[in-house]
């Protein structure tokens, strides 16, 4: 079994997990304009993507850009990884790729703990990647506590490019965003994942 095989019952199944939904999780998120290059880029990717209609295209030519920006604003504080091998525990279904990984150790030629988001794309619809993502988060988890690095959230997110849904991970609850956030809003996706970069990322008590 491999992260792409989790249906969301089934990871919640597994892990225990509670899950909570209808909650706005960020309430008070402020935008952030993208840069030229992002906009042209965006403004060019987004039609090929629709246009060849793939996960691949998708995440190639809307996503990976988007969170590239990312990489950039953060001024080196952290790593982005994509298709990644992260074999975590293969004996409990937590093995295969990691469509994107960010990662707050700043090393971008090898994955360090601790990771802290997870980005999965998808096609044309949300609802298949929610447990793929989720069981990657418990994945991320399970490697931070295993490095001795463990952090108070894991933050997650299920992407068309287009359509972008985010969840949260704490202990044994996910919470899931009320609101699946469109692209139109660039400034608002922008804003949600600048957020996420600079979230409180300390040590769990007791660890």
């Amino acid at each position: 079994m491999a992260y792409s095989k989790f249906k969301l019952a089934q990871v919640l199944d597994t892990f225990d997990i509670t899950l909570i939904e209808g909650v706005d999780l960020f309430p008070d998120v402020l935008p952030v304009v993208p840069s030229e290059h992002l906009r042209v880029t965006l403004e060019r990717g987004v039609p090929l993507a629709e246009a060849i209609s793939t996960e691949k295209a998708r995440s190639e030519f809307v996503v990976a850009p988007i969170l590239s920006e990312l990489l950039y604003l953060a001024h080196g504080r952290i790593s982005l990884f994509s298709g990644v091998e992260f074999a975590v525990d293969p004996a409990r279904g937590l093995t295969g790729e990691c469509d994107f990984l960010f990662s707050r150790s700043p090393l971008q030629m090898v994955l360090r703990a601790p990771a802290f988001a997870i980005v999965e794309a998808k096609n044309l619809t949300l609802t298949p990647g929610l447990g793929q993502c989720i069981a990657e988060m418990v994945a991320a988890q399970i490697f931070n506590e295993r490095a001795g690095k463990p952090l108070a959230r894991i933050w997650g997110t299920v992407t068309t490019g287009l359509s972008w849904r985010f969840l949260k991970l704490e202990g044994k609850t996910v919470t899931m965003d009320r609101l699946e956030r469109p692209l139109n809003g660039t400034e608002t996706i922008l804003g949600i994942l600048c957020h996420i970069i600079e979230d409180d990322h300390e040590i769990t008590e007791g660890k």
